[in-house]
Formats: structure tokens, sequence, C-alpha cells
């Protein structure tokens, strides 16, 4: 299955029919997905956990998550760090932040993995590492287009394209 996500809307690449429509807090990370009606059915956020006293706070003290109309969670994705940046083994870098490529989801009693390739490219891949799910930038004309190869409902695809965002907002310059 194609798609095409532009705008905040969800579209069937054949028939440019909207499948569902996305909208952002002006500030946080909270997003909404909401179907053909007004009522959103999906709602994603980043959850940070407190950090014990003398730890450090880091990228495994965060959650992504998804929670339908009710507020029952029925997606968590937990962000990971690049192969050789996490800082308990490799130590933390002097003028960055440690890189995030991942984040390991669990949704439907299954568990996947997402993966940033770059910030254009993102792979949603299951326990044996066969790809369910591409999102790629379109390049000059805008948008991303989604191909799967397991039938999502379209507001997942909207939640899982809102935790590729936010694997990428970790990545991004901390301006203090």
């Amino acid at each position: 299955m194609k798609y095409i996500f532009k705008s905040g809307i969800l579209l069937a690449q054949k028939g440019n029919t909207p499948l569902a429509k996305m909208k952002g807090d002006f500030i946080g990370p909270q997003k909404r997905v909401f179907l053909k009606d007004k009522m959103p059915v999906l709602k994603t956020d980043i959850r940070i956990s407190e950090p014990l006293p003398g730890e450090r706070r880091n990228i495994h003290l965060r959650e992504y998550t998804m929670a339908d109309a009710d507020g029952n969670i029925v997606s968590v994705g937990k962000p990971g760090y690049a192969e050789g940046e996490d800082p308990e083994a490799a130590g933390w870098p002097i003028c960055r932040m440690p890189h995030v490529d991942r984040a390991d989801i669990h949704m439907s009693g299954k568990d996947y993995v997402l993966m940033m390739h770059n910030s254009q490219s993102y792979s949603l891949r299951n326990d044996g590492g066969d790809v369910l799910l591409q999102i790629i930038h379109r390049g000059l004309i805008g948008g991303w287009n989604i191909e799967s190869k397991v039938a999502f409902q379209p507001e997942i695809l909207c939640g899982l394209f809102a935790f590729c965002r936010y694997i990428e907002q970790e990545n991004e310059l901390m301006i203090v």
C-alpha cells in the first residue's frame, strides 16, 4: 500500500483520498490524529520519567506513546542511541548530544524497530528484520512517501510518522 503524507494529511496515493489528518499543539510534542469526524482517534506524546538520584538525564528515560480516544496506550516506543553513541559505554560527547537513530516499538503484542537512516528516510522492521514500512521524504515537492507491506490503520501510520519526527527532534541542536 502506498500513501502520501503532506501538510499533516495522510492520502492514499491512488485517488488522493484523505484518510487521516494530524494536528500538533503549538508548544509541546503532543499530536492528535483525526479521521473523518472532528474527534481525535489517536494521540501521540513523549513521556519522560524522572531520573533516580545521581542519574543523568538520558534517552532511556523517554517513551513515545500512542493512545486511543479513551486514553488507552496502544503503542509505546523507546528511543535508542545509534551504535557507539550510548553515553554509558562511550561517555558523553563534549560538544553535542549523543545521536539517536531508532525506537523500539511495542504495538498490538508485537515488537518492531523504527530506524532513522537519515533525516529523510525511515523504516519499520519486525523481529525477523523484514522491512514492513518505509517513510521517505519527497524532496523539493515536499511531503513524504509511505510504503507499507502491512495494512496498518491510517491513524497508526500517522502515529508512526509522529514517532519518526520525535526521533529527529532528539538529534536537534539544543540552544541554551
